[in-house]
């Protein structure tokens, strides 16, 4: 029984998003209650031009040798059920990769990135780029279905890139393989704001065979019940709104759940220690625990000044005088 099989009608799970959702945060919002993860999108064509680079390989806690495209891949077993995200516009090596991918770190599903708005990735032609081509955007997911053989595929975009044409693009989508569609109801002109069109994420639900999952403007348990009814979708996708807040899931799940800033700090202390095992070196995994830090401090008093410190530490042990400093401020700084 596959992932989307086995996820009851109205699920929730966290979005890819590049530099965030890694292991250790992945690791963070599974225990808060997402159904599902997905990670930050892996590149094809790194992962076929083998680097010989040793990487700490969490499963196997050993060595290993293998493109540096392949760090972004890492998992440990708690982060299941994990989707890893490939993204490129070659059909071949999409498949490559897929299958490299499928076969060291057996995740619970791949999904093809045809919705990254950027232009850094738009302009070798993939990511949403991909939904201008629809020969191709068909191509790649019929050779990553190949090449997975029973592994659930599933295909994430936006609304078009100028203009709607996911109902014109979904069925072939689905035609060549696609197991689930996942539509961020946005164009990639209006990147992660502005209105999102449940309208046509529900028309393309109801024209499919296959589970479509929502994304897009969802933080909160009202936009998620709300994003469920209106579209019929199975699933929602969280992105942005779990930034500094993997807590979003578990207040999706019980309305009656907030958590105070005593529970936010724990969750930063862990946070940071995850970061440091991963990245397996102290002083890079506190760097790139620093944004989430910004993040997970957004609304408390004097917030400026705590994020001031916060950004540029380098130990775990300035980070625990900082965060004991802040703990004693609770309960007057939220």
């Amino acid at each position: 029984m596959s992932l989307w099989t086995k996820l009851e009608p109205g699920a929730v799970g966290l979005a890819p998003m590049a530099g965030i959702t890694d292991s250790p945060f992945r690791q963070l919002c599974r225990d808060c209650g997402a159904d599902f993860v997905m990670s930050e999108m892996i590149s094809a064509a790194g992962v076929c031009h083998n680097q010989n680079q040793e990487i700490w390989d969490l499963q196997t806690e050993s060595w290993i040798t293998g493109s540096k495209s392949l760090e972004y891949a890492r998992l440990k077993d708690s982060e299941r059920p994990i989707i890893l995200q490939i993204f490129g516009n070659e059909p071949k090596k999409m498949a490559v990769a897929a299958k490299i991918i499928a076969a060291k770190f057996a995740p619970d599903g791949i999904d093809i990135n045809m919705g990254c708005p950027m232009r850094k990735v738009m302009k070798n032609g993939s990511g949403v780029a991909l939904m201008d081509n629809h020969k191709l955007a068909a191509d790649i997911t019929s050779a990553v279905k190949s090449a997975l053989g029973n592994i659930p595929l599933s295909v994430k975009t936006r609304l078009g890139v100028r203009q709607p044409n996911i109902l014109e693009l979904a069925p072939r989508l689905e035609q060549a393989g696609a197991d689930v569609v996942i539509i961020h109801g946005r164009l990639q002109t209006e990147l992660f704001s502005g209105p999102v069109d449940l309208a046509t994420i529900g028309k393309v639900a109801a024209n499919l065979s296959i589970p479509v999952i929502a994304n897009g403007g969802i933080i909160d348990r009202e936009t998620h019940e709300q994003a469920i009814a209106q579209t019929g979708c199975l699933a929602t996708v969280i992105g942005q709104a779990a930034r500094g807040n993997p807590f979003v899931f578990k207040q999706i799940k019980d309305p009656d759940y907030q958590p105070g800033w005593p529970e936010k700090i724990e969750t930063m202390r862990r946070h940071a220690k995850l970061q440091v095992e991963y990245r397996q070196d102290e002083k890079f995994g506190l760097q790139e625990m620093r944004k989430h830090l910004a993040w997970y401090i957004k609304g408390i008093k004097n917030a400026a000044a705590w994020r001031a410190e916060l950004v540029r530490v380098e130990a775990l042990a300035e980070l625990e005088d900082i965060l004991n400093r802040l703990e004693a401020k609770v309960p007057t700084s939220g």
